[in-house]
């Protein structure tokens, strides 16, 4: 087993000998300086997991030696030695960053104790700072996309995450709000507490009260005994209220009394009890419509109104469906132990026309379940969305409404397609390719040659616009002149 290594440092050649003989008998491997400036050096090479040095030595104090090594690594811990007359120096060691002192005379006992309680210390910290980034790189996973909606959400998550707002999410259902509050929680410096979640629409009325704030025994009839409420468990974390809307008048007055004033009262009860926690709510509703239909608090709306983050449907991340897809094809494949090699094009070509009403979730399902149903291959037939009447008709229409659009402008009448020697039907092709052409390069000019964007304002998938652009030559070089 690899031994821990401690540094040392102490001008004092006996107290030194004495110090790395305890080290190397408690198991771990000194490493021994004379000194503040050879002990720089010898971190810099050996980078050891503690270091113990006296406060007072020449050339490199300890306090500036302790400065020295906490800018090269924050997380080292240092115990620091001092004599009798320096303990105030001592303790304002502890506030530079220092772990810990002990005064000389030094016991072999005490300083295995100390070096123990540090070194468990740091582990313990190591696996918080791990355990943090696994569950952010977690949540990254979840939220993938590089459409700029996706783009601009992220951005909004770690520009708020740091900071003490209240937070408003705001998306339909299936959209993944409580996915977006994880985040803001785990980017936050309330990370190593709870994250409280409670959906507001699940709870019934007569039990929200007591399920937020909690009620004291005999509060009501079958209270038993006392119980903490969601605030309480959120404390020095975040609290996240799902569906936020659901919450009746009376309740959304405590909401606000408590978020204006930072305390709470149990239902039953007459002590007040401090919070310290973040709020972050959802809606799939607009809140500000609602308070203009005096459903919802004007006031508890411009209290929690300190940021709002929309989280945009699954049909205006067009160019996000196809990596979502193949996201949610591994990781059904690990769950069910079964090899999925890929989507069919006709399968990729059903995904990005379906207008995904359920969103992120309803991606997922089908996936999930499509890996169930195929063998190795997931086609149309195991995805189970193929387009309604009413949306072909939708688009149809579209087209009929576009087409009637630039068949009645006087520019599109006078062109070279007609003529007396074709039959009917080639000159009515050629009007309709024409008429097309023109759309879809209006369209793209409007949209910057955003072909993903494009596609939808056309309402026709991604594969079908890769083919027209490059079958009209549509590319912003070759048309730059008609721009």
């Amino acid at each position: 087993m690899d031994r821990k290594k401690i540094l040392v440092a102490d001008d004092d050649a006996v107290l030194l000998s004495f110090l790395g003989q305890v080290i190397s008998e408690g198991g771990y491997q000194p490493v021994l300086c004379h000194n503040g400036q050879e002990a720089l050096a010898e971190f810099r090479r050996q980078r050891p997991d503690l270091v113990v040095t006296d406060l007072d030595m020449p050339n490199l104090p300890g306090m500036e030696l302790l400065a020295q090594l906490k800018a090269i690594d924050e997380s080292v811990p240092v115990i620091m030695i001092t004599g009798y007359g320096t303990i105030e120096t001592a303790v304002e060691a502890i506030k530079q960053g220092a772990f810990d002192f002990i005064a000389k005379p030094v016991h072999p006992d005490e300083i295995c104790m100390r070096i123990e309680r540090a070194l468990e210390t740091r582990r313990l910290r190591d696996e918080n700072r791990n355990l943090r980034n696994r569950q952010i790189k977690e949540i990254e996973s979840q939220l993938l996309g590089d459409s700029p909606a996706m783009t601009r959400l992220r951005d909004d998550i770690r520009r708020v995450a740091p900071t003490s707002f209240t937070v408003i999410i705001q998306g339909e259902t299936g959209t993944g709000k409580e996915l977006v509050a994880n985040a803001i929680h785990a980017l936050s410096p309330r990370w190593a507490n709870h994250f409280v979640p409670v959906d507001c629409g699940t709870v019934h009325s007569s039990l929200v009260e007591s399920e937020l704030f909690g009620h004291e025994r005999g509060a009501f009839t079958g209270a038993d005994r006392a119980r903490a409420g969601k605030f309480e468990l959120a404390q020095g974390g975040t609290l996240f209220l799902d569906e936020v809307q659901n919450l009746s008048p009376e309740i959304q007055i405590k909401l606000l009394r408590a978020l204006q004033e930072r305390k709470i009262c149990r239902v039953g009860g007459d002590r007040y009890i401090d919070i310290d926690l973040r709020v972050v709510v959802a809606s799939n509703q607009n809140l500000s419509a609602l308070c203009d239909e005096q459903s919802f608090r004007l006031d508890l709306f411009h209290r929690l109104n300190e940021f709002i983050i929309h989280v945009p449907p699954l049909r205006e991340r067009g160019e996000d469906v196809i990596l979502l897809a193949n996201h949610f094809m591994e990781q059904a494949g690990r769950e069910l132990n079964k090899t999925v090699r890929r989507l069919t094009a006709s399968a990729l070509d059903a995904l990005t026309e379906y207008r995904w009403p359920g969103n992120v979730r309803e991606l997922r399902n089908t996936i999930r379940r499509a890996v169930l149903l195929c063998d190795s291959v997931i086609d149309v037939e195991h995805l189970g969305i193929a387009h309604s009447s009413e949306q072909q008709s939708t688009t149809d229409t579209s087209i009929i409404r576009r087409t009637a659009t630039f068949v009645a402008d006087p520019a599109m009448s006078d062109d070279d397609t007609a003529s007396d020697d074709l039959p009917l039907k080639e000159i009515v092709r050629r009007h309709v390719e024409r008429l097309e052409r023109e759309v879809i390069l209006r369209t793209l000019k409007k949209t910057n040659f955003n072909k993903a964007q494009a596609a939808r304002l056309l309402q026709i998938d991604y594969k079908t616009m890769q083919t027209k652009t490059r079958e009209y030559g549509l590319t912003p070089a070759a048309n730059g002149s008609e721009h």
